[in-house]
């Protein structure tokens, strides 16, 4: 076995391939993102903690959230480096030693800079936008890294690992064995918070403390635990300490995304009787569209179409690469459906921010054509959405609805309440998050324009944090008085006032008195099967199967626990009052009960680990009678 902090040798630069492209090369300063990369070894790179917040000597706890930020300004160095195409292992399990390598030096940074370019550049755009807003607003100080978390100590002695070859250019490597040992600092990480946060602590009575600790876990017996798990379930085993990793031009990269996708087949695959791993070339085409504005209307094309293929194939290949090789075999698309409905972008805003990557924000669009019960059209053009439903039956039923936005959010509100005034602190916070920034992201690759998920997702977290300004977190700031419970009262009585003047207190509290008395209802279910799809009748996640009990009986069924299900539940059929009760298979211990979550249907969320097998017992409240039902695990 080599050693795993030994740098790769003359490792040859992948090429760019249809599910990740290739990241631009470094020279000089480069705009990734919305950010100059310039590139100062001198800088550090911090990283993010969320440390638990205890009261401090008034005895005032303070329950506020501390942000999970990334870095300060010394971390665009960091990302410049992620950006190099100087990667990949020469084997399967040396790309697993490089990335255990990392893990133990607690560099996050260098478990990106592991990943293929595809991954690997998306991570660094968003690490450059975290960069930026963790230090401007003072949220982080200059201890604060990525490629090294400050007060965090892991070490694993003796690694062992298995691989498995699943494909050409697709394998699965394992921690098998070895000792893990981890170590927190709790005044160093606690030490690495800002000013701000610390200000804000300081005014809530509070004190920011982590508290030391360590310990140690022997990897061969979890694996070992995981065998036997497997054992009594009649499964795959299951390895939790299992990435996977794929190929390109003879270099190798542990893979965020296709380990996920992997351990989403490995699961569906634990009793032999699901699908096989993909090859590479497998799956959905990537297809992207000549211009931002395009990609855009071809996925809502395909949302109205309800052709799930067609939105996968337009979504970025950097951050849906695995989702897009493994779509034969985690998703069953069908054929698309005829939804009777057409859309069109009449009007986008587009924003560049770098590097091909774009923020498009529709300004215009249309949607209309038939559904059942008649005819429908939205459509929103400069800055005013219009709603119209054409009943074929009743004109009693037919809608039209117009609204507009001036931009001013606090006098719109103002105007909606006749008898209320509006707290000039509401205007305050409104400006200081403003202005909001909003759209989809896309991506260029090689001249095509994809949808990306994953920048859109964090563009959208980045909202709140972009519009402020550091003296609105600071003592005096409006945000600083949200956050401190200064503007408690104020907020307090303007919501009362609000919820009275529309008439919607009175309301609220009897829809939740007719709720809590009659119950709320579950929509009908409908069944997968008349036995669980287990290999011996086990209820397995997505079950719904029928099941009776006469008078005095109980119907009882055995369950394999599952990370990806959360709900057992029962429904009646025939009317009938049920409660449903969940007990370890092998201790016999009662994991949890319930009776009329949803009317006089019963449905419980117990703490599971993969792969238990637990005993669901479908009852009637009163045990003289007769009942019948569906069980469903979801």
């Amino acid at each position: 076995m080599s050693d795993p902090t030994a740098p790769a040798g003359d490792p040859t630069p992948p090429a760019a391939s249809p599910q990740y492209p290739a990241a631009p090369p470094v020279s000089g300063p480069q705009v990734v993102g919305q950010w100059q990369v310039a590139g100062d070894p001198s800088q550090p790179v911090p990283t993010a903690v969320a440390p638990a917040a205890t009261s401090g000597g008034g005895g005032r706890r303070w329950l506020a959230v501390v942000v999970a930020v990334a870095l300060v300004a010394g971390g665009t160095y960091a990302t410049a480096q992620l950006l190099s195409d100087d990667a990949g292992a020469g084997s399967p399990e040396e790309a697993g030693e490089q990335l255990l390598a990392a893990v133990t030096r607690s560099d996050l940074l260098g478990v990106i800079e592991l990943l293929p370019p595809g991954e690997r550049q998306v991570l660094a755009d968003i690490t450059s936008e975290l960069t930026d807003q963790a230090d401007r607003l003072g949220l982080v100080d200059e201890t604060f890294r990525l490629d090294g978390f400050p007060g965090l100590s892991i070490d694993i002695e003796d690694p062992e690992f298995e691989v498995e070859e699943l494909g050409d250019g697709l394998a699965r490597v394992s921690l098998v064995d070895g000792q893990a040992s981890v170590e927190v600092d709790g005044e160093a990480v606690a030490g690495s918070l800002g000013e701000v946060i610390e200000e804000i602590a300081e005014a809530n009575d509070a004190e920011l403390e982590v508290e030391d600790s360590d310990g140690s876990t022997d990897i061969g017996e979890i694996a070992d635990e995981a065998a036997e798990d497997a054992e009594l379930d009649g499964g795959e085993v299951l390895n939790p300490f299992t990435v996977a990793v794929i190929e390109q031009d003879g270099r190798w990269f542990p893979s965020l995304g296709f380990t996920i996708a992997e351990l989403a087949r490995m699961d569906m695959d634990r009793f032999g009787d699901g699908p096989a791993a993909p090859d590479l070339d497998d799956g959905v085409e990537p297809d992207g569209a000549e211009s931002p504005e395009e990609a855009l209307e071809a996925l809502l094309d395909a949302a109205v179409d309800a052709d799930a293929e067609a939105a996968l194939a337009v979504l970025d290949p950097g951050d849906a690469g695995a989702a897009q090789v493994y779509a034969d075999v985690l998703f069953d698309f069908g054929s698309p459906d005829d939804t009777g409905l057409t859309a069109e972008i009449t009007d986008a805003e587009v924003t560049s921010l770098g590097g091909g990557v774009n923020r498009v924000l529709p300004t215009g669009f249309v949607v209309e054509g038939e559904i059942d019960g008649g005819a429908v059209a939205f459509e929103l053009e400069d800055e005013c959405a219009t709603f119209e439903f054409v009943s074929d039956e009743d004109p009693d039923e037919d809608v039209d609805f117009e609204s507009c936005a001036d931009g001013d959010l606090a006098e719109d509100l103002a105007d909606g309440l006749e008898d209320v005034e509006v707290p000039e602190e509401i205007d305050e916070l409104i400006e200081a998050f403003s202005p909001v920034e909003v759209g989809i992201i896309t991506v260029e690759h090689d001249g095509e324009h994809f949808v990306s998920w994953l920048r859109t997702f964090v563009d959208f977290a980045a909202v709140t944090f972009r519009g402020l300004e550091r003296e609105d977190l600071e003592e005096g700031g409006i945000v600083f008085e949200l956050l401190t419970g200064e503007l408690n009262d104020e907020f307090e009585d303007f919501f009362d006032a609000a919820f009275e003047d529309l008439g919607l207190e009175e309301g609220f509290e009897e829809g939740f008195e007719e709720g809590f008395e009659e119950g709320f209802e579950l929509p009908p279910l409908d069944p997968t099967g008349t036995v669980g799809s287990g290999p011996n009748g086990e209820l397995l996640a997505g079950d719904v199967i029928p099941g009776s009990f006469g008078p005095g009986e109980v119907a009882e069924f055995l369950l394999v626990a599952d990370d990806f299900a959360q709900f057992i539940g029962a429904q009646t059929t025939d009317g009938g009052d049920l409660t449903i009760t969940v007990n370890d298979a092998v201790s016999g211990e009662e994991l949890a009960f319930a009776d009329d979550t949803f009317g006089f249907d019963p449905e419980v969320s117990p703490l599971l680990e993969d792969g238990q097998i637990v005993v669901v017992t479908v009852a009637a409240f009163s045990t003289d009678v007769a009942g019948e039902f569906l069980v469903y695990y979801e």
